[in-house]
């Protein structure tokens, strides 16, 4: 399936939809088809590679289209590892509507400590300063998970840096 900005791709049965938006259906282990509105409906098996593809393309795109799709999974319970991928691509989307589900998404202590970590670093990127605090709880908690507490310094650092970028 050649992808641009004409083609249109079916998903699993799914009605038609721009290629742009239905980039994971090409891989057919991690599906997400798109229903016409804009809302989706998830079923993922993806390995690591395959997501990384899958994800990577998304962010190459930059079509900002998939940021409210891409916040509807990460916030739906289910497949972790797909809520994973989403949240640590909504920052490379550099759209500021990721920012408040994001927070939520670190903030929630109920969430999988690896999701809230692919939050942070989202956060990171955003250049969310309000999550700092958050961050710094994270960092402090020596009962969290040590990945999710690394994912939290370098948000930390990515923030710092930008403040003294700005500064400039």
């Amino acid at each position: 399936c050649r992808v641009g900005r004409s083609t249109t791709v079916r998903a699993s049965g799914a009605p038609p939809v721009s290629a742009r938006l239905a980039v994971m259906s090409v891989v057919p282990t991690a599906r997400v088809a798109m229903r016409p509105q804009g809302s989706t409906v998830a079923k993922v098996g993806a390995d690591d590679a395959q997501a990384s593809a899958v994800f990577g393309s998304l962010i190459a795109l930059k079509d900002l289209r998939v940021v409210q799709p891409l916040i509807e999974i990460m916030l739906t319970p289910g497949d972790e590892s797909l809520r994973e991928w989403a949240a640590s691509t909504l920052g490379p989307m550099q759209d500021p509507k990721a920012r408040q589900p994001l927070v939520r998404v670190l903030r929630d202590r109920g969430a999988p400590e690896m999701l809230r970590a692919s939050a942070a670093v989202s956060l990171g990127t955003l250049q969310v300063r309000e999550a700092i605090p958050d961050l710094r709880a994270v960092v402090a908690d020596k009962s969290a998970n040590l990945g999710f507490r690394k994912a939290a310094i370098g948000a930390l650092g990515v923030l710092i840096v930008g403040k003294w970028l700005a500064a400039r």
